[in-house]
């Protein structure tokens, strides 16, 4: 019998995902073993059990290895989607919902720690979230994120982001004339940093929401999908769970308060129902007109300050979940 090598099968096969090795496994007797993977993935193997190389023919190994190839990437193709994207986002709360009903979500952020240190929170659903470090700022951290997650085996089914508002919201346009004069592009990056998180999710083909403040996005970019105050999903909340866990002095029960948010959607998101509670009157607030005390009681720029009124609404994060869902893969 002619003598077979690994690169002979490999390229009659002509998978570029697929290797194969030897080894030895369940006993000491030599087996080889197909494996598929990508980005670092491993997504499937396959034994053969022969001793050597040369006990079968190339076309049987081909056959062999087709055969697995076929298998795997059609059950890939029918495997539902069970992977959540959230860019710019430290808290994790928008991803919340979804991993306690079984999704694995990656919150990627430049404030949370390098690989070696970096947190998860697992659920009794088999749900996770992964809080992973990243410079958002950077066109290359895309396609790096565009490589991991972009190809047919990737099962990301929904993106969210929060891009970072301190340059947009008209909020702070008093300060937009000295920070022209620092950087004259200052704006302009700040709108290219939004419009990255939105052309990743495009390419991705998932349905996706990006959520700023009133900005200038709506003049620099595009006019937003949606448009709501917290107050408008506090029903979400169970009342029970009314306090805020983290911040209960700052925000608002059942987040009833108001803080005007825009929303620009894309891919087929489906904007929640409302399910409204009354905004506090609060009595620090001179007209009693409903709005945060966050932005009273907070002073400064700190990150923990931007922090705290950049946290994402408990209510919205379930209502979105809600109006979005599907059975995550078992």
């Amino acid at each position: 019998m002619k003598r077979v090598t690994r690169k002979e099968i490999l390229n009659a096969i002509g998978c570029p995902h697929l290797s194969l090795r030897k080894s030895t496994y369940p006993m000491r007797d030599a087996r080889f073993v197909f494996t598929y993977e990508k980005q670092l993935k491993t997504l499937g193997t396959h034994w053969v059990h022969v001793d050597q190389l040369n006990c079968m023919t190339l076309e049987h190994w081909v056959e062999s290895g087709k055969a697995f190839v076929d298998e795997l990437e059609t059950a890939a193709a029918e495997a539902k989607a069970t992977e959540i994207i959230s860019l710019y986002d430290f808290s994790g709360v928008s991803c919340l919902p979804w991993a306690e009903a079984g999704h694995t979500c990656y919150a990627f952020d430049i404030q949370h720690p390098p690989a070696e240190e970096r947190k998860m929170d697992w659920f009794p659903s088999g749900g996770s979230i992964h809080y992973i470090h990243a410079d958002l700022h950077k066109p290359e951290t895309f396609t790096e994120l565009l490589k991991y997650f972009g190809d047919e085996s990737a099962l990301v089914g929904f993106g969210m982001a929060f891009p970072v508002y301190t340059d947009l919201s008209v909020a702070g346009s008093r300060h937009f004339a000295k920070k022209a004069e620092r950087d004259p592009d200052f704006q302009t990056k700040a709108v290219n940093y939004a419009v990255m998180c939105a052309d990743f999710f495009e390419a991705l083909g998932v349905p996706y929401f990006l959520e700023n403040p009133v900005s200038v996005l709506s003049t620099q970019w595009r006019k937003p999908n949606h448009r709501f105050h917290p107050s408008d999903f506090g029903g979400y909340i169970p009342a029970d769970q009314a306090e805020h866990p983290r911040w209960p002095q700052y925000i608002a029960p059942r987040d009833a308060y108001q803080k005007k948010t825009c929303l620009w959607s894309g891919g087929g998101f489906v904007m929640p129902e409302k399910m409204p509670v009354d905004p506090e009157a609060y009595h620090t607030a001179a007209n009693g007109d409903g709005y945060s005390t966050a932005m009273m009681k907070l002073g400064g720029k700190s990150q923990r300050t931007k922090d705290i009124r950049s946290e994402t609404p408990r209510g919205f994060a379930n209502a979105v979940y809600q109006a979005n869902k599907w059975e995550a893969a078992a």
